[in-house]
């Protein structure tokens, strides 16, 4: 099973370069045919580097790197040439963003008085 899902949001890592090669990290059972070895980063792929992306399909039996994500940016078409694995992202957008406290509202007002 794979780690992130469609829908999900996650963030592409910051220091994602083209000569790492990055791994999935399979939870459970693998599926039949899953693409088992390690993918590099394209030139490409490195635009969306610390960006937050959504899953946008997961590679079926009839893809090469068959469990590996497609991904969307910006609400554009899922980018089909291109096959991500967990390793090329950080976690998801919520979990990045969960150790920062936001200010009360009433805290930010006060300094305007």
């Amino acid at each position: 099973m794979s780690k992130y899902h469609v829908g999900d949001r996650v963030v592409v890592r910051d220091d994602l370069n083209t000569h790492t090669s990055y791994n999935m990290e399979w939870r459970g059972a693998i599926p039949d045919g899953a693409y088992l070895g390690g993918l590099v980063a394209v030139t490409q792929m490195l635009e969306l580097a610390g960006r937050t992306v959504e899953i946008a399909e997961i590679n079926d039996e009839n893809h090469w790197a068959t469990g590996t994500y497609k991904i969307c940016f910006d609400s554009l078409e899922p980018d089909g040439d291109f096959a991500w694995t967990d390793e090329m992202f950080s976690g998801l957008a919520e979990d990045q963003y969960a150790e920062y406290e936001l200010p009360h509202l009433s805290d930010l007002l006060e300094g305007m008085e």
